[in-house]
């Protein structure tokens, strides 16, 4: 699973300076929480930052216009741990 973004992000100006060609590795198939199956553009976020913590080299994927934004394995299996503390409305991340 990667950091999943909507076709419609790719419609705003401004976002050809942040991927260049290179940053597209391709497609992939990828099976959502719903058990439906979908295919993917990939591409790498050079950097993403969430709070305070700034990750290198994550790979992403662009889901059907409208979908959501969602943070997968390949953003969350870079910490030592996380929990979702839903009293707070927060991701904690170590």
């Amino acid at each position: 699973m990667h950091a999943i973004s909507s076709a419609d992000h790719f419609r705003w100006p401004g976002y050809e300076s942040l991927l260049s060609r290179t940053d597209f590795l391709g497609k992939e198939n990828y099976v959502l929480g719903d058990g439906s199956t979908l295919t993917g553009l990939v591409f790498r976020i050079k950097s993403l930052k969430v709070g305070d913590r700034v990750l290198e080299d994550v790979k992403g994927s662009v889901s059907p216009a409208s979908g959501s934004l969602l943070l997968g394995q390949s953003f969350l299996r870079r910490f030592r741990s996380w929990w979702i503390d839903n009293a707070r409305g927060v991701i904690v991340l170590n």
